[in-house]
């Protein structure tokens, strides 16, 4: 398994955070999140470019993401 950034967070920061916003984020959602950006996450190496678009594709699923919790 690839070591993870330290600033990747749980399922319960990720709740909280929508939850901060105003937004009732289900379990199985804030655990998905988990796991999309654990999928996303660069491992050690990964070029700049590769992790600009990465963090590009996440931020659009996020703001989705959000939208449909409303």
């Amino acid at each position: 398994m690839r070591d993870l950034p330290a600033d990747v967070p749980d399922a319960q920061a990720v709740a909280a955070a929508f939850a901060a916003w105003g937004v009732d984020l289900p379990d199985a959602r804030a655990a998905s999140l988990v796991r999309a950006m654990r999928r996303l996450a660069p491992a050690s190496g990964v070029a700049e470019a590769s992790i600009d678009a990465r963090d590009a594709w996440f931020d659009r699923l996020f703001e989705a993401a959000l939208r449909d919790a409303r």
